[in-house]
């Protein structure tokens, strides 16, 4: 039976329900101390399909500490949902994740990293029907905001919603710098899925954060 890999921080991409698991903390900050752990995802408005989401995952859910390794804090999304938060009912796209410790009784706080992820659109639970659109937020964005440049969108385009205002609101410039913007969220993703693709060997690889 292969062994059960656990990370050392938070995927860079990951499939809708998906489980994560992974840990952080160097025993500097344990709960003997008084130290409790959290960990932040969101999405911004520019890179959500409706708006903010946020989920913060705390010790009373998702986050405990790893027994005889004091403040080394393991994180463990249960895939199904079911009994722990699960990255199921998120929204694709890119989020933005944060760990921080807080001291009980306190206002003590310290973060302690920050990151990015990308959330993709499962394959399962009956996606595969109705012919599921499987492309990113990013590269649907791209393409209405191409098609309004080019005057060929449709109604339904136009009244696409980015940052919570419809295309047809956005001023000709205003198009080509979200085009330039969404091209870069693409190149992104497309170089995550080569780095992906090329890791034949099970070596691994070491992303540069940004």
């Amino acid at each position: 039976m292969a062994e059960d890999h656990i990370g050392t921080r938070p995927p860079d991409s990951i499939f809708q329900a998906d489980r994560m698991r992974y840990r952080f903390g160097d025993g500097t900050y344990p709960a003997a101390d008084g130290w409790l752990p959290k960990v932040a995802f969101i999405t911004s408005d520019d890179t959500s399909e409706t708006g903010d989401v946020q989920t913060i995952l705390t010790t009373a859910d998702a986050i405990s500490e790893v027994s005889g390794s004091e403040g080394v804090w393991e994180v463990d999304l249960d895939s199904s949902g079911a009994g722990s938060p699960s990255t199921q009912a998120w929204q694709v796209g890119f989020y933005h994740w944060q760990e921080w410790v807080e001291k009980a009784g306190s206002v003590d706080r310290v973060t302690l990293r920050v990151g990015t992820m990308l959330l993709l659109k499962s394959y399962g639970s009956g996606a595969l029907s109705g012919g599921a659109d499987f492309r990113s937020w990013a590269r649907i964005s791209l393409a209405n905001v191409e098609a309004a440049i080019q005057g060929k969108a449709t109604k339904d385009q136009l009244s696409y919603s980015i940052a919570g205002r419809s295309l047809q609101r956005y001023t000709f410039a205003e198009w080509l710098e979200l085009r330039d913007r969404l091209q870069a969220l693409v190149d992104r993703e497309d170089d995550l899925e080569a780095m992906r693709n090329d890791d034949l060997d099970g070596v691994g690889i070491s992303l540069v954060e940004f």
